[in-house]
């Protein structure tokens, strides 16, 4: 019972901050539509930032999760890279109230966009490590190349802000890719894609 509890809250969270934004929604709002009293979303996350916070973290777990099984489908270095990427707005797209709070200069949304940049740049950093073992792009300082990665990725999400929520990561990803296709391109040994 306490599970169910736990996803309906985070739910209807997710739900309200999406359509309203994460300075209208409240805790009130957050417990009529998950159908429970008040008192128990402050017993179980402390205020609705704590929610938030649980939101997010449940929310990072499954992207993680997703690229691991992502990871084990190329062996390819650069080829994970962009896979990272295409999870990246993969995940905004199917989580339209995180996109919200993404895009929101919230400590929240702050704390979402940390996390995931963390997460993504440790990541990329290492993928440009192995690639440049595997002499498949030129000589980059990972770091340097994480975070020119991530400063596209943060421009995609402004310049798709309102296509990312209404529709499938298909209807974006040929945006997606002519950006990554570009900056992979110059990273690339031989030039081409």
């Amino acid at each position: 019972m306490k599970e169910q509890k736990h996803h309906r809250i985070l739910e209807a969270a997710e739900h309200l901050i999406a359509r309203f934004g994460m300075r209208k929604t409240g805790v009130d709002e957050i417990a009529r539509a998950a159908r429970v009293a008040k008192g128990t979303l402050y017993n179980y996350y402390g205020s609705k930032e704590g929610i938030v916070r649980e939101l997010i973290r449940e929310k990072i777990r499954r992207f993680d999760e997703r690229l691991e099984g992502v990871f084990r489908e190329f062996s390819d270095p650069v080829e994970k890279i962009r896979s990272v990427v295409h999870e990246h707005f993969r995940f905004l797209c199917a989580n339209p109230g995180l996109t919200v709070l993404a895009l929101d200069d919230s400590p929240e949304g702050e704390a979402l966009t940390g996390e995931l940049d963390g997460r993504e740049k440790s990541l990329i950093s290492r993928l440009v490590g192995e690639a440049r073992q595997a002499d498949s792009i030129a000589d980059a300082d990972p770091a340097q190349t994480a975070d020119a990665l991530l400063c596209m990725v943060r421009g995609l999400e402004r310049a798709l802000r309102f296509r990312i929520p209404s529709g499938p990561f298909e209807s974006i990803r040929d945006d997606i890719d002519r950006a990554i296709g570009l900056l992979l391109a110059g990273l690339k040994k031989n030039r081409t894609i």
